[in-house]
């Protein structure tokens, strides 16, 4: 009897194993993808995230005016983890932007989003990561990152492929959320909780990171940053800091 209960046991679990085996199966093969789709329509339809930090935004790409204006008159732009490409109303004039992304889904939106603005010249989608980018050394003018480093796998590598790309002299513009300087802070302690969530709707990982220590120290010559609060912020974005760093 002892035996006949073993191999019931051994049979149960087989079949677990099996259960979670063709699970696993049809979410690598389907769900991940649909997932993926499905990742890429919400994060295209949140536009009241772009209208609550367009006082950021203005104040941020005013940078990349700047320094069109003393550069030359078209700039080649690369930003990082473009998403749908909510960022285009900010470039200034005649530039020529390349859209990273590794979640493919983006490209459609991106072209859609295209049509609504007539600032930007010339627009590419390009499947990949920031970790790895698919580009040449010293080829663009500018980069632009914006909650985008906070969704990347390894912070450190994706800052130093950038500056590879960027032109001696070049500019990583960024605007980033991170967690709250009080560890002891009830805020900061409702971001923890917060991250499972966050990961989920937006890969967001940053409020473990200490993003603008990785900027310092990603061997730009010059950073330029500063802390700010955006108005009527939920709490992820509680803090946000942002600005310019020079190759």
């Amino acid at each position: 009897m002892e035996n006949i209960g073993v191999q019931i046991n051994l049979y149960k679990t087989g079949i677990i194993f099996a259960i979670l085996g063709v699970i696993c199966y049809v979410w690598r093969s389907v769900g991940y993808r649909c997932f993926r789709r499905f990742y890429a329509w919400n994060i295209n339809r949140e536009t009241y995230m772009n209208e609550l930090l367009s006082e950021e935004k203005l104040y941020v790409f005013q940078f990349l005016h700047e320094y069109q204006e003393k550069a030359k008159p078209t700039l080649t732009v690369l930003e990082v983890g473009s998403g749908p490409a909510v960022n285009l109303t900010y470039y200034p004039q005649n530039t020529k932007l390349i859209c990273l992304d590794p979640n493919s889904h983006f490209a459609g939106y991106i072209e859609e989003n295209m049509k609504k603005c007539n600032n930007v010249v010339e627009i590419d989608f390009v499947q990949g990561f920031a970790e790895n980018i698919p580009f040449e050394c010293e080829l663009f003018d500018a980069a632009v990152c914006s909650f985008a480093l906070c969704t990347v796998n390894d912070i450190g590598r994706s800052l130093k492929e950038i500056k590879r790309v960027l032109k001696p002299g070049g500019k990583l513009v960024f605007l980033e959320h991170v967690t709250a300087k009080d560890k002891y802070s009830w805020t900061y302690i409702l971001q923890l909780a917060y991250i499972p969530l966050a990961w989920l709707i937006y890969g967001c990982r940053s409020i473990v990171r200490d993003t603008e220590k990785s900027v310092r120290d990603s061997g730009f010559s010059d950073v330029q940053m500063h802390c700010v609060r955006p108005k009527c912020a939920p709490l992820w974005l509680n803090t946000c800091v942002m600005g310019i760093a020079t190759k």
